[in-house]
């Protein structure tokens, strides 16, 4: 009898090994992902180095973190999960506090650790997971997977592309169906649950989306419809907002163009503006460039409609997504920002009270030629100049039309497998839309600012 219950406790351990080997043979398992240390250094984001509570010089570094496992189950069926960790958490953050011991030494710790006050994607977390098959021409996909389409200034998944600005990617909870018509040609639907509120109260959000794209060896193009539906008890509630997206992608010989146009159009209710909503926004963006080795040429211009009155029910304002970026200054850092008089670590030391632009394309006109250089073992210089422009003010401050103008130089370095180093420098001067603000009473918003950032990227 003992030797059968030491024999039946050795089976109790060998049993789930067996089945665990078994799972992983039967499943093909592929890791992508990346990890990315980027260190920024401003001086000064306020915009006035003369004001009372600018800040003068600040630096941050930071962590990213996002892996994806793929799990291929058979030739039709495969699942995928997102994870992401040190989500936004800066070196050096947070760290044991040094103390006295018994003999007045004092003790120093080197442990860190990640922050989870509120914030349980610092340390690892899930973030997506979803799961494809395919049965003869058609795919479906279900769960809570990323989104992307065109150059993402609507739809940006943050992992696509600009791995080295983007923050933050889109998220949905969604059930699709593609079907391929032939191999140029596909047509795609879905329903997404944008928010999900009462069990028992009709009060979800709801997007249904149709799409069409046709691909060659030269051309990429697509549309997606969108409609979204806020559903409420009281009809006086409830919001409805209609997006369609069109993109064209073409590569011609040396050169390339790459636009996508956005149009959204909704009415409703809103919380905070109230019943009789109505939204029309426009976003578009045009990205064209040309090879002639070593130089690349590069011209990027984009619209983002504005509001002439934001304070009327008439809604005009279009914002692209943050995960898109032109440049270091603008539209990727809140500005101006000054010292917090109680500064917290909630909200790093800094007051936004006065910030006039965030970290989005927004109400803006731009227009940004890049000229890059191929210098030979693996070495890219490259250089630029943004400018932009508010599309839209009230009358009482059409003075205040420009943004400013930023130039930059960078050199990037992708010499060695999966791992790309990459160093920018740029230097901002406020236009009228800062200097002739009347948002504070101590400070112009006028002084020239200056920036950097270097970025190591590793892609699994």
């Amino acid at each position: 009898m003992r030797s059968f219950i030491l024999w039946s406790r050795r089976m109790q351990l060998i049993l789930p090994l067996l089945f665990l080997s078994s799972a992983a043979e039967a499943a093909d398992v592929q890791f992508d992902g990346m990890y990315r240390a980027r260190l920024r250094v401003f001086d000064t984001l306020s915009l006035d180095r003369d004001a009372q509570s600018s800040e003068g010089y600040s630096s941050v570094a930071k962590h990213r973190v996002w892996l994806r496992p793929s799990f291929i189950l058979s030739d039709q069926v495969s699942a995928f999960v997102d994870l992401r960790a040190l989500h936004g958490v800066s070196w050096g953050q947070q760290a044991t506090d040094t103390a006295l011991g018994s003999n007045g030494s004092a003790i120093v710790s080197d442990s860190l650790t990640a922050p989870t006050d509120g914030s349980p994607e610092t340390n690892l977390a899930t973030w997506r997971a979803w799961a494809e098959f395919q049965t003869g021409s058609s795919q479906f996909r279900f769960g809570r997977m990323p989104v992307h389409w065109a150059s993402g200034i609507w739809w940006n998944d943050g992992t696509s592309a600009q791995q080295v600005m983007s923050d933050h990617g889109d998220v949905v909870d969604r059930v699709s169906w593609k079907y391929l018509v032939d191999n140029q040609f596909y047509v795609g639907a879905g329903i997404d649950l944008k928010s999900e509120g009462l069990s028992n109260v009709q009060d979800d959000t709801l997007g249904y989306h149709g799409t069409l794209f046709y691909r060659n060896e030269t051309v990429n193009a697509g549309m997606v419809a969108e409609y979204r539906h806020t559903a409420a008890p009281d009809e006086n509630e409830r919001f409805n907002l209609f997006t369609m997206d069109l993109a064209l992608d073409a590569e011609l010989g040396k050169l390339s163009a790459h636009l996508e146009t956005v149009g959204q159009f909704g009415g409703g209710a809103l919380p905070d503006i109230g019943d009789g909503v109505s939204l029309t926004a426009f976003g578009a963006l045009l990205d064209v460039g040309l090879q002639a080795e070593p130089w690349t040429l590069q011209m990027a211009t984009g619209l983002a409609t504005g509001d002439d009155d934001p304070n009327d029910l008439r809604l005009r304002t279009f914002t692209f997504d943050p995960d898109y970026s032109v440049g270091l200054f603008l539209f990727e850092q809140t500005m101006p920002v000054m010292v917090d008089p109680v500064p917290t670590e909630a909200n790093d030391g800094r007051s936004y009270d006065d910030a006039l632009t965030d970290g989005a394309i927004s109400n803006a006109f731009f227009v940004k030629p890049t000229v890059s250089r191929d210098l030979g073992r693996s070495w890219t210089a490259r250089g630029y100049l943004l400018a932009a422009w508010a599309a839209k003010l009230p009358s009482s401050e059409q003075i205040r039309k420009r943004y400013g103008m930023e130039a930059g130089l960078g050199l990037n370095y992708a010499g060695i497998e999966h791992i790309e180093l990459d160093t920018q420098f740029g230097i901002f001067q406020p236009g009228t839309y800062y200097s002739e603000s009347t948002a504070s009473n101590t400070a112009t918003f006028e002084d020239m600012a200056f920036g950097g950032q270097v970025v190591g990227l590793v892609r699994f």
